[in-house]
């Protein structure tokens, strides 16, 4: 029923109301007209308290609707996973949390029995457990093994409790789920030691028959095969701490990354920016243009230096796009040779036709590099490393095999080595976390690079024997490069285009992006910090056309700053500016309405290209 539908049903209910209650009342035609003109205002003060309780009303609906969703982001995002279970087993509701530790997509978990999650030795507890906290209404927790779609099993926390449903009674269960499965190991392992330890130390008690040197002596045994379980339980400990050191360390790594990338693409700012001010002003010499080129190299390849820390640094969140992966392995190749032993012969196999995938560049370019590092390290003396890359058509047969992916044409690269190769139990863990041949801090783990391929849709493998050389293959999936778009001939500067309001508080790059728009042909207006820029909009009687809006400031974050520059010029075009990458605050200056994005270092080109693109919208 439509609210239109609703307001008219609603209306004849009223007027069928005031019919039946009109019925034998007195007629008000013979009243006074002083009583009239009473009754009348007496209406419309009731019609008004009526409108008001309305507005009222609608506002009340608009915060629950506001809580509503802040519940929901909660609800979904939660660290733990959440699931309401029904009187009869089946899931009526999950959070995408629990829906990940599953590995199901939510919409396939409504209605499924959860008990087709839960492995076959612990179904028989988890139904006794249920119907427990149904009949009790009590809230309890409990430990079992869960199974995950792929079939990988994990143990996991439950806390339940009742809960009501749409009739308000306590015919559901609220479950949250906790991922425990490092914590048991570690405790099946330490009661391993210890089960052996006390079988020890009582197959040693039994042998005490009468008190002499004998039994000192075995009570002696006793105290150290004690202090043994003692030892290999701090042992234990001190091997948790440590991986929980490498996960902070590693968190801390990244965030160090990210900022050094931050302070280098504000440096190299104004260095590519200073580059094109002398172009500019140099007058056609040979020469001198080939050393700007070199600079602009030199610049480039630092800027791919700084995209790699921002990589590290996004801790996972990659920025996929279409990548041919001839050009990428001819690209990268150079950078990566110059680190192999000269000896060692690079031979390549590439096709004739592009291939293309979708993947993050830096990414893919740490993994090749860790593959051909690892390939270069397994041979001694002179050798051979052979890359190629050719398509392969995935079936449903190889699926079977290989779960990750999906049936169709696939981008095949490989690495081949004649080194030392491996035997089966080094390479039956080389994809298990923190497990390396190499010295502490060296190369990318595969472990590592497993993740990102998974992460991409993709599938690693491994062959090797020992003594006979390795041969890694990747599998990604495919894609259709979109047309090539014509090279537009270069565009003449653009004289008073306007008025931007630049804010920055790096003074070099304040500099450099004043002068660049100058030379634009705008009119800018600096500001130092974000208190400067928010009096600037206020203040300043003209039109500002657009604001190149800094991320880090030292006053107030670019995320608030955006939102008063709009309260004072609600028509400003905003572009974010940093040297961090588009996620986190970034995007959420984005999402809130800024209309670009533009990574630093950039040069005359990228600015002019986007200071059109969103001055043109």
């Amino acid at each position: 029923m439509t609210p239109k539908d609703k307001f008219s049903k609603l209306r004849q209910q009223a007027e069928k109301k005031l019919a039946m209650r009109l019925e034998g009342a007195e007629d008000f035609s013979n009243l006074a007209p002083e009583v009239k003109t009473r009754l009348l205002h007496e209406l419309r003060v009731h019609q008004i308290e009526l409108e008001m309780q309305n507005e009222e009303l609608r506002r009340t609906q608009l915060e629950l609707e506001d809580q509503r969703d802040k519940y929901s982001d909660l609800y979904n995002f939660a660290p733990v996973g959440y699931f309401t279970i029904s009187k009869q087993g089946m899931i009526v509701e999950a959070n995408l949390t629990g829906a990940s530790l599953l590995g199901v997509e939510r919409t396939l978990l409504i209605q499924k029995p959860f008990s087709r999650f839960i492995t076959k030795d612990y179904q028989d507890s988890f139904y006794f457990y249920r119907q427990k906290r149904i009949e009790t209404k009590e809230k309890q927790t409990c430990e079992l093994k869960l199974v995950k779609k792929d079939g990988s099993e994990f143990y996991a926390q439950l806390d339940c409790s009742p809960a009501k449903d749409l009739q308000k009674d306590f015919n559901q269960l609220g479950i949250s789920i906790i991922d425990i499965n490092d914590r048991k190991l570690a405790e099946e392992a330490l009661g391993k030691v210890h089960d052996e330890l006390e079988q020890k130390v009582e197959e040693r008690t039994a042998e005490l028959v009468v008190v002499n040197e004998k039994y000192k002596q075995e009570i002696e045994e006793r105290k150290q095969a004690e202090e043994a379980l003692q030892k290999a339980h701090d042992e234990l400990e001190k091997r948790v701490e440590k991986r929980t050191a490498e996960l902070n360390k590693i968190k801390a790594i990244n965030t160090l990354a990210g900022g050094i990338a931050h302070q280098f693409n504000n440096a190299l700012s104004g260095i590519t920016g200073n580059i094109d001010l002398i172009e500019m002003d140099l007058p056609d010499n040979e020469n001198m243009a080939g050393y700007i080129r070199q600079m602009k190299g030199s610049a480039d390849r630092m800027t791919k230096l700084t995209e790699q820390l921002l990589a590290y640094a996004r801790g996972g969140k990659y920025q996929a796009e279409t990548i041919s992966l001839n050009a990428f392995v001819e690209n990268v190749l150079p950078l990566i040779q110059h680190g192999i032993d000269h000896r060692i012969k690079i031979e390549t196999d590439l096709l004739t036709d592009v291939l293309n995938i979708n993947a993050d560049p830096v990414q893919m370019q740490m993994i090749f590099s860790a593959i051909l590092t690892n390939a270069s390290e397994a041979i001694e003396g002179e050798g051979r490393i052979r890359i190629s890359i050719r398509g392969a058509e995935i079936d449903d047969e190889f699926v079977k095999y290989h779960s990750a992916l999906k049936p169709g044409y696939h981008a095949c690269l490989e690495v081949d080595d004649n080194g030392k190769g491996m035997d089966n139990e080094i390479r039956s863990k080389i994809f298990e976390p923190f497990f390396t041949t190499k010295a502490p801090g060296r190369g990318l783990g595969m472990a590592a690079a497993y993740g990102i391929v998974k992460n991409h849709n993709g599938w690693i493998s491994v062959y090797s024997e020992a003594g006979r050389g390795t041969v890694v293959r990747i599998y990604l999936p495919a894609i259709e490069a979109p047309a090539k778009i014509p090279a537009t001939p270069k565009r003449a500067l653009p004289q008073d285009s306007g008025t931007i309001l630049l804010v920055e508080d790096e003074e070099i790059v304040r500099d450099v992006s004043r002068a660049l728009l100058e030379r634009l042909g705008y009119h800018v207006l600096a500001a130092v910090n974000g208190q400067e820029a928010v009096n600037i909009a206020k203040s300043y009687d003209e039109n500002i056309d657009l604001a190149l809006l800094d991320i880090i400031l030292p006053d107030i974050e670019g995320k608030e700053v955006y939102p008063q520059l709009m309260e004072a010029r609600p028509n400003l075009k905003v572009i974010v500016c940093s040297g961090y990458s588009i996620d986190g605050p970034a995007r959420q200056i984005l999402d809130a309405g800024a209309q670009g994005f533009i990574q630093k270092p950039f040069n005359l080109s990228a600015l002019l290209e986007k200071l059109e693109e969103v001055l043109k919208d």
